[in-house]
């Protein structure tokens, strides 16, 4: 399982400012050139501390957890399930 929390998923003020202005969540837009990596807690720091040495953008979002628990995202100390988008919001807006 995984719990993902959404305060901490970097999104850049211009992403949220058009996704509020069409009603689209940022999460399920295409994320070109973005990385998603899984690695022991003890050396999640040290990577985000060398990604960003490195001038490139990195933050943790969330744990492992047991299988048990399921994906879910914290919003607002709230679990709610991990969404899941049948296809890209920005396709879905023009469609």
């Amino acid at each position: 399982g995984v719990a993902i929390r959404a305060e901490s998923i970097p999104v850049l003020p211009e992403c949220r400012a058009i996704c509020n202005a069409l009603n689209l969540d940022p999460l399920g837009l295409i994320a070109s050139g973005a990385l998603l990596a899984t690695l022991p807690q003890d050396r999640a720091a040290n990577l985000i501390a060398a990604l960003r040495q490195a001038d490139i953008p990195a933050a943790q979002i969330g744990n492992a957890t047991p299988p048990a628990d399921g994906l879910t995202l914290i919003r607002n100390n709230a679990r709610h399930p991990l969404p899941e988008f049948e296809r890209d919001e920005l396709a879905r807006y023009f469609a």
